[in-house]
Formats: C-alpha cells, sequence, structure tokens
C-alpha cells in the first residue's frame, strides 16, 4: 500500500513492525536502528532534536514532529 497521507503512513509503519518487514532495534537509551530489506537507517533522539542519518541526513525537531504525528500517538 502507498501512504497518501499521514495517517496512511503511521497504519502501514504500524504494520511493517508487525509483521516483521520493519526491524527497530535499540542499540541505547537514544540511539536507534531501523532497518528493512531496503536498508537501514540510525536515528539519534536528542534533547529537542531526532537526527535520521544512514541514507543521507535528516535532522527534526520534537516540536515539529508532535504538530505531524501528536493525534497519532496511541497507534505510534
Amino acid at each position: 500500500m502507498r501512504a497518501k497521507n499521514t495517517s496512511d503512513l503511521v497504519t502501514d509503519v504500524g504494520d511493517d513492525l508487525t509483521n516483521g518487514d520493519l526491524k527497530a532495534t535499540k542499540s541505547s537509551n537514544t540511539n536507534y536502528q531501523l532497518g528493512n530489506k531496503f536498508g537501514s537507517v540510525n536515528v539519534v533522539v536528542e534533547d529537542n532534536d531526532v537526527k535520521v542519518t544512514g541514507d543521507g541526513d535528516f535532522t527534526a525537531s520534537k516540536a515539529d514532529l508532535k504538530e505531524k504525528f501528536g493525534a497519532y500517538v496511541s497507534q505510534i
């Protein structure tokens, strides 16, 4: 399924975690690795930001993530 909106994206990621297509491994208190058959990325959760590296670099503030995904906390 191709996600058409944020709700679809959250559902798809949840389904992929449940069926094992996406694996999340906690490396330390603030470091995680997310991977699937296409590769993996590292995620570092800092005080105010979340940084993703491995397929380019991406940083998002926790405030921005809360604004975008806050309505889906129960699913996440």
